[in-house]
């Protein structure tokens, strides 16, 4: 038995009973007040599926299509990094850490706190876009009818 894959299943068991109730929680917290009228409802419905949309493989292959016509006819299409590839990038815990500790100055456990909480938020906001899609969706099958009963009812 390998010592790294122990340890490896673990943490991934750690993360997952961790991150899946929190993604849940956000998601549906976030499809309840996307169900409500309100100003610019579209909009932040398409800000919190922009991430799904960019980590789909379609963006991957225009990459993987751009990098070809580069290098052998040197067509350059535009960047060759996918936006999701760039939110990785910037989201990094190398480069946050580097960001915090040198051009902030903060403490190293500071830091360490600060990078762990970034990560983590970026990681449920860009993970949640499905399952706010799913509640938000369940949420509208909802007669108002049933509403208006249980807001009479008290």
């Amino acid at each position: 038995v390998d010592t790294d894959f122990v340890n490896n299943l673990k943490n991934s068991i750690i993360n997952m009973v961790y991150n899946i109730p929190i993604t849940i929680m956000f998601s549906l917290f976030i499809a309840i007040l996307l169900n409500k009228k309100m100003k610019g409802r579209t909009l932040f419905r398409a800000i919190f599926f922009i991430p799904v949309i960019l980590a789909t493989g379609i963006i991957n292959k225009a990459d993987a299509v751009n990098s070809v016509l580069n290098a052998y006819q040197g067509i350059d299409v535009g960047k060759s990094m996918s936006a999701a590839s760039e939110m990785d990038q910037l989201f990094n815990t190398a480069s946050l850490t580097h960001y915090f500790s040198n051009v902030l100055s903060f403490s190293p456990m500071l830091t360490s706190m600060t990078v762990s909480v970034a990560s983590n938020i970026y990681k449920v906001v860009s993970s949640s876009g499905v399952q706010i899609l799913i509640f938000l969706a369940g949420l509208q099958g909802i007669a108002p009818s049933l509403y208006e009963a249980a807001q009479i009812e008290g």
